[in-house]
Parts: C-alpha cells; structure tokens; sequence
C-alpha cells in the first residue's frame, strides 16, 4: 500500500471477461493514464460486487460523497481458509467519458464513514472507531453517538477529510496496539485544529477489563477493539460504564511545526540528508520545541516568534526570538538556545 493506493499484480484483478461483465451492473476494466477517480460520483452504484477467484462480497461499506452517490466501498470477501480480503472500490471515469468500477481507492481527501449522519446530527456526539466493523459495533454501544471511521487503516488518515467534524465533541476508540495509538494521536493533532473537545478510550486498559464482570482482570488483548467489546458485554449499560471509566480527556498536543524540507516531531527538528542517496536516515537538527506564536509590539514593530522547550531535567523553557535576529548570525540564536537547555 503507497499513499493510501492498493497496488496489485495478482491476476485476479485483471479485467473481467466478456462473460463476467454480463452478469455484473458495472465493470472493472484496466484504466490508463488519463483515467481520473470520479470525487463526486453521479454513476450509478453496482447492484454487488464480484471479485474473479473470489466471488461475491460477504460485506460491502458505502462510503458517501452525499447523502445519494457513493465515493467508494469497502469490500470484504471471506476465503476458503478462513481468511478474509477487504479491498477498495471506486468509480472512475474513462478518457473517453464511460464511467467504470477500479479496485482502488480514489485519491484524498476520502470522505468519513456515514458522512450523511455526521452532517445530519450535528447536535450529536462523535465516536471515531479504526475500520468499519467496530464503527458498526460502537454505534449498538452508543446509539446517541454518531460512529465514523476514515478508510483504509491507521496508516491513511492524513487521506481524510475530517472537516465536517468541525467544533464537535469527539471520542476517539482506537484499536489496542502501536498502530491505533500512533493514529489517535494523529487524529488528536487534527481535531484540535478543527477546535474539537477530544476524549481517548484506553483501549488497553478496556481490553483488559472483563466487561460484564468489571472487577476481574485479564491479561490486554492485543487489536481489541468496539467489534470485540461488543461480542464480549452482553450488558450493554453495563459496558458503557466501564468505557467511561477507562476514558479521558485529551490535552491539546505541543505545537510542532514542519516547514519545506526540515520535519519537527516529539524526538527532534530534523533536515533530509545531504547524502544523494533517498534511503539515507535524516540528519537530526536539534531537540523538539514548540512555536507557541507570533509576537508584534501594539504599534506592529519588532515581529518575532515565541518558542518552548524543556531541558534535560523536564524544566520548561520559553524565548523569544525576533525575525531581526534571524536575518543576522543564527550561531548567536543557537547558543542562546543551547544555554537554557535546547540540544542542537
């Protein structure tokens, strides 16, 4: 998977035959270069969907571009083995104007899960769930919640377009393990750009929690998730309690910023390698530290930016540093930085 696309060699997803495309409402054919993704879809959406070797889809989730026309599905198809393939499914339209089904993606932004409910409700909380079977499972939990996932994984999210969630209250119910951690904490970032109240399920803690017996422990379930404490809590009041218990409420995430080629995150500032060479690791610049904002005299003269840092012992650190001074010997800047404490 690159970017959010599904790449794939496998003759199953060559185009149908003559005899397949009979018995199917639209076909999947090959596209070519001056094909484009159909974002806000008219065509009409296939009456099922059939993959060759693999037969019907035992599940399809509409994903709408409105409240009529679908954006894309995500198909699951159950294997012999007991395995199951979940693929993408997508109009697109041809250079010659006919309009087909490609076994993809379209490209971002991607629209959320049951976008036509989150419009609608607005007065209604938000859960955020990682794939569509726990956003199922989550909205029989919490009937007053509007229950929404973004397509394909934890990896993806910067493909989605969570602006409709804008100023809502959002929980957040990620799948427990490194993944999900990684994408609720992006998904944080975003949501208190949006100017959302963002809460967390610990979806550790909750996994090791016994729903229907909230005093016995077990060891964390590893990918447990809404699909899983579903199955587990026949009680479903009963589970909504212990959920709350295990849920809090998120600080706004430090204020780092990227800029052009340099990358900031939570172990640094880092600057792509001077090496020809792609796969070269980046050079680390120095440590993490926020850009709190911009800063002006009342009369508009001395413009400048306040920065934050901690030091070795965790002590926080601010200073201010004027635009002025940037265009003179940025050593002068570094050891000012260097002295209270910021690696470089």
């Amino acid at each position: 998977m690159t970017d959010g696309f599904v790449r794939v060699d496998d003759s199953r997803f060559n185009a149908l035959t003559e005899a397949e495309r009979s018995n199917e409402s639209t076909s999947a054919v090959d596209s070519t270069d001056e094909d484009s993704p159909i974002l806000h879809p008219v065509a009409e959406s296939p009456r099922r969907v059939r993959l060759p070797r693999l037969g019907i889809a035992s599940k399809v989730w509409n994903y709408m571009a409105d409240t009529e026309s679908v954006a894309f599905k995500v198909c699951r198809f159950d294997k012999p083995n007991g395995k199951k393939e979940i693929r993408p499914y997508s109009p697109w339209r041809g250079a010659d104007g006919s309009v087909y089904w490609r076994w993809t993606f379209p490209p971002g932004p991607r629209p959320l899960y049951k976008l036509p409910d989150v419009v609608a409700r607005t007065d209604a909380p938000v859960m955020i769930c990682e794939g569509e079977p726990a956003t199922d499972a989550a909205a029989l939990i919490f009937p007053d919640h509007v229950t929404t996932c973004w397509p394909s994984g934890a990896s993806a999210v910067r493909l989605t377009d969570f602006g409709p969630l804008a100023g809502r209250h959002v929980t957040l119910w990620p799948d427990n393990d490194e993944p999900g951690r990684a994408a609720a904490s992006e998904l944080i970032a975003i949501l208190f750009r949006l100017g959302c109240r963002v809460d967390v399920i610990d979806a550790e803690k909750l996994s090791a929690t016994v729903p229907d017996h909230s005093d016995e422990k077990r060891e964390p379930i590893l990918k447990w998730d809404a699909a899983d404490a579903a199955a587990d809590g026949a009680d479903l009041e009963l589970l909504r309690l212990v959920i709350e218990r295990h849920t809090t409420t998120a600080k706004a995430p430090p204020a780092y910023w990227s800029f052009g080629r340099f990358t900031m995150n939570a172990t640094g500032l880092y600057a792509p390698s001077r090496r020809s060479k792609e796969a070269d690791p980046p050079t680390l610049v120095s440590g993490p530290f926020e850009i709190i904002g911009r800063t002006r005299s009342p009369i508009g003269r001395g413009w400048g930016r306040l920065v934050r840092w901690h030091d070795g012992d965790g002590r926080s650190h601010t200073h201010l540093i004027l635009d002025a001074d940037l265009q003179g010997n940025p050593a002068l800047i570094s050891s000012q930085l260097a002295s209270d404490g910021l690696m470089i």
